[in-house]
Formats: structure tokens, sequence, C-alpha cells
């Protein structure tokens, strides 16, 4: 009982003491060090504890030290790598002299949602890179890199802005930037952008392609000053509840054209209050796709229209978009020859047909390919394996797969293949394996599943299902059968076991390649096939008939046929 008494009375006189962890930071010969650990007594210079869920719009401590302006390095220890702030508001804010950010993996931003201001004025910052930030989470970029105008260059293709709300003045005089990567930017929560761009001065383009607007109420100054501009593609901007456009591109000097799709509509906005006022104001170059030119006495927003020539003038080209996303990206006029600029996709608006010509990754949680055209065809050309987090293919319209090509689709999280709302999904002459938590499944709302001549592989990682599963509208095998599981067979919307029971590995292959006609048979009967296809537009004829895989039909694969009769 003593000994009790006794260590309850030094623990209570402090003579036990135990050292504890902090997240710290330390100003020191103009750096500012942040760090995770129990040497806060042995550090030497200006000590603040950091706040790691402060209220919000508090700044923390050093944010307010009057030797912020005087800070030129930021170092962020390893072990700050444990730290897991919620408010990253004006950390950076005001360090006027801050020139380098050393070790800003270390930053955990996986648990942030706000980061208004983070780098606020930072003036002499050159050089930043935030491809590791997660910023799954944040809700708030307001004036993020506003004022960052020794920034020439900015990569934020890995930015996760699905939760994000604000983004006002989020590069508000970055004067130096020349190229600023947006291309997977996420905006549909977004309610203002007033100012995003105003004063980049030194962009002569910015993609916004990735751009959806459709609950945006306002875009006042949104590329004010933006006087090296020379092209603006908003076609993918839908504007029906925005209510103020105020000098939304004044100063663009050099701008010449801005295309919108008939997504544009400015009916909403607040013209009694001005709210519409000098949009154009200072857009010297400017001509709409009618011949419109710039009048500086018409700069409302009246005027933002696609151009109908004399009788109803504007300042704006039409350009078509199609609804079908790749990669997040809009395929659009503009880009459907190479839509991500690699080589890998590209669209035929007059034949209705997706190409695909390589291998790609994509990181993010949606589709990949993601289509509402009816009647698409994906054309495989070459090789190809799509790795995803995500599904491959989501698809609520009728959609063909083919092509010479081997096609893999591996998805992390969901299905190589999606369909829903009762489309059809035809795999025909294709190689194509699909691997998934659902490898090839419906929604299942009534959708179809066809699979002719084709050689399939599904694998699902899921017990619960089967590898192609939830077609409810009926599976249809043409030339083709199903050749594992042994015994496997069509049972509802799903391939099964014989058992009825779910397999998670389905494997479907062609009768015989070489019977064309489907009569069990190899004969000149299967030379006709062919000799009927050479006669049709090379456009419309069907590559399965392609044998030899040479890209063309032509007595080429007669003689696969010929050959195949003398066996």
């Amino acid at each position: 009982m003593k000994k009790v008494l006794l260590m309850l009375l030094c623990i209570l006189t402090g003579v036990q003491t135990v050292k504890a962890i902090d997240a710290y930071v330390v100003i020191n010969n103009n750096v500012l060090t942040f760090y995770y650990d129990d040497d806060w007594d042995s550090r030497e210079g200006t000590k603040y504890i950091v706040d790691l869920d402060p209220q919000t719009n508090l700044m923390q401590m050093w944010s307010s030290d009057e030797s912020r302006s005087s800070i030129k390095k930021v170092v962020f220890d390893p072990s700050f790598a444990n730290v897991s702030p919620r408010c990253l508001y004006h950390w950076f804010g005001f360090m006027l002299s801050l020139e380098s950010i050393e070790g800003l993996n270390y930053l955990n931003t996986s648990e942030a949602t706000d980061m208004s201001y983070m780098f606020y004025m930072c003036s002499s910052l050159k050089s930043i890179d935030v491809k590791n930030f997660n910023t799954s989470k944040v809700e708030d970029m307001n004036k993020m890199f506003e004022g960052c105008r020794s920034l020439t260059s900015m990569d934020l293709s890995s930015f996760d802005t699905r939760n994000v709300s604000w983004m006002n003045c989020m590069f508000c005089n970055c004067s130096s930037l020349t190229t600023l990567n947006l291309r997977n930017f996420n905006t549909r929560k977004i309610t203002y952008m007033n100012e995003m761009f105003r004063g980049c001065s030194s962009l002569k383009t910015i993609d916004v392609s990735s751009f959806d607007t459709e609950n945006v109420v306002e875009m006042k100054e949104m590329f004010e000053d933006c006087s090296s501009l020379e092209t603006l593609d908003l076609s993918s901007f839908a504007t029906q509840k925005v209510e103020n456009t105020r000098k939304m591109f004044q100063g663009c000097k050099v701008l010449h054209t801005i295309y919108v799709s008939k997504l544009w509509d400015m009916s909403g906005v607040l013209r009694d209050l001005g709210y519409g006022n000098d949009m154009f104001f200072i857009c010297l170059e400017l001509v709409g796709g009618a011949g419109t030119v710039y009048d500086k006495n018409s700069t409302d927003e009246r005027y933002a229209r696609i151009d109908g020539g004399p009788s109803a003038p504007g300042y704006f080209t039409e350009k078509t978009s199609y609804d079908l996303y790749v990669g997040g990206t809009q395929v659009r006029t503009s880009n459907m020859a190479d839509i991500l600029e690699d080589g890998v996709f590209s669209y035929d608006a007059d034949n209705n047909v997706l190409s695909i010509k390589g291998n790609y990754s994509y990181a993010y949680s949606d589709g990949l390919i993601e289509n509402n055209l009816s009647d698409l065809t994906v054309y495989v050309a070459t090789d190809a394996a799509l790795e995803c987090r995500g599904a491959a293919f989501i698809t609520t319209a009728n959609l063909t797969i083919t092509g010479p090509g081997r096609l893999t689709l591996r998805s992390e999280t969901n299905c190589g293949i999606y369909a829903s709302s009762g489309s059809c999904v035809t795999l025909d002459g294709i190689n194509l394996e699909a691997q998934g938590k659902w490898a090839i499944s419906g929604q299942p709302k009534g959708e179809k599943l066809l699979i002719r001549n084709s050689t399939i592989k599904a694998v699902t990682t899921s017990s619960s299902y089967s590898a192609i599963c939830d077609f409810t509208g009926g599976i249809t095998l043409e030339g083709c059968k199903i050749t594992k599981p042994v015994g496997g067979k069509i049972q509802g919307g799903d391939i099964v076991n014989a058992d009825g029971s779910v397999t998670q590995e389905i494997v479907i292959e062609m009768d015989n390649p070489y019977d064309l006609n489907g009569d069990g048979k190899i004969s000149t009967a299967d030379i006709q096939v062919i000799i009927n296809e050479m006669k049709k537009p090379q456009a419309s004829q069907d590559m399965k008939y392609d044998l030899n895989n040479d890209g063309k039909i032509s007595t080429a694969d007669i003689q696969v046929i010929i050959n195949e009769m003398k066996k």
C-alpha cells in the first residue's frame, strides 16, 4: 500500500515524467522545418506547435509570425509523414521570400479538407511538386496558389477534386505560368470559379476540357487579364445555373476564338444587377464563328452566344462534343484524333468508332471509357492492356468490341466491362480477357451480352458472383462455346458451373475460326463469305474475316481457308 501511495505522489508532483511526441515547426536562419518527434527541447530557433485540427480559417502560429516574409526555405522532416493535418489553410501564406520546399512528399494530406490560401503570395517560389498530394477529402481550394508569380509550370493531373466546392482565385496572378495541367480535374461540386485564372498573363492556352460546370453559379473575372491567351475551348461548359459572368474575359487582348457547345446558356445571368457587364472588354482580336468581330460597344453577356451572323451576332464559335468520355476527357471535334494526346485513343465520328492502339493505366475510380453513344464500336487495332482502378468500360448504350488486337482489361475495384440501362454489349471477333471484382457484368436491368466468334477469358476476385453475371436480358453465344468450367452453362443472366453455382473463371472459345458460315465444315462456301465481304466498302467490312490479321480483307484470307481445306 505504501508503494502505491508513493508512486501516485511521484506522478502528482512531477517526479515521474513522460516525454511527449509533438508535431511542431522550427524557424531558424530563414528556414521553416516541420517535425513530429520528442526533440522539441534540443531544437534551436523559434518553435510553434502544429494544431492538427484547428477551427475553420484559423491561421497556424507560424503563419502569423512577423518573420514569415523572410523565410527562404521550407523543409519537411521524414518524421512528419506520421502526421495527418486536417486544415492546411494559409500554411505558407505571405512567405514572400520562399524559394524552395524540400520533402513535400512527407506532408500527408490524406485527411485534409481545406487547402485554401496554402501557397498564397509565395511570389519567389519557382517550382513545386505536388504529385503526391492526396486531395480526395479537400473541399476548399480558394486562392491556393494566388500570387505565385515565379511559378512557370504546374502539373495537377494527380489531384482528386471530386469533393472540392470552391476554386475562387485558385491560380490568380500566377503571371509566369506557361504550362498548367488540369487534365483530370473533377469540378462537379464547384459552385464558384470567380477569378480562377485572373492574371495568368503568360498562359497561351488553358485545357479545361475535363471541367463539369453544371453547378457553377459564378464565373466572374474567371479569365480576366489572361493577356497571352489565344484560344479557349469551353465546349464542356454547361452554364444554365450561372448568374454572374462580369469581366469573365476582360483584358484577353489576343484571344481570337472561344469555342462553346449548345450547353452554353446565358439565360440565368442577372443583367439588371450588371452581372454580365464588360464580359468581353478589351478582347481586341476576338472573332465569332460566323465572322462577327469585336466591337468595343458590344461587350456584355448578350454577345456570349454562338455567332449567328448579322442577325444574331455573337463572339463564340460552336464546337461539337460527344457523349463519350475517355480518361475523364470528353470527346470533341478538337481532340478526337488523339483524345488523350498519347496516341492510344481516337474517335471516328463518321463511323462512330473508338479505336484503341496500345496500353493505358488509369488511377481514378470512375470509368476509363464511359459511353453514352448509341451503337458505338470499339476497334482494338493492336494488342492492348487497360489497367484501371475503376471500371475499364461503363456503357449505358449498345456497345460492340471487335478487332484483330488482343484486349486485356484489369480493374482493381470494379468491372472490366459494366453495362447498364438495358444496353447490349457485343463481343465480336475479339480475343478479350477481363479481370476485376466483377469481370463482365450487367446492372442488372435487362442488359444483354452477345459473344460472337470470340475468345473470352473472364476472372473475378469475388466469390459471390460469377465472372460473367447480371445480364438479365440474356446471354447469347454464336460460333463459340464455354470450355471452362467444364459443363458450364448459361443460367438466367449468369454463366455458372454445371451445378448452378457461381464460377470465378470462365473461358469461352470459338468453335472453329475458319467455319465462317457456321455449317460445321470448312469449304468453298466459307471462301464465298470472304468474297462477299471484299465486295463491301472497306469502311463497312467486318474485320473478323481478316483471318491472317494483316489489317485488311483480301485474297490472302481466302488462301488461309484453302490451306485449312487441304488438311
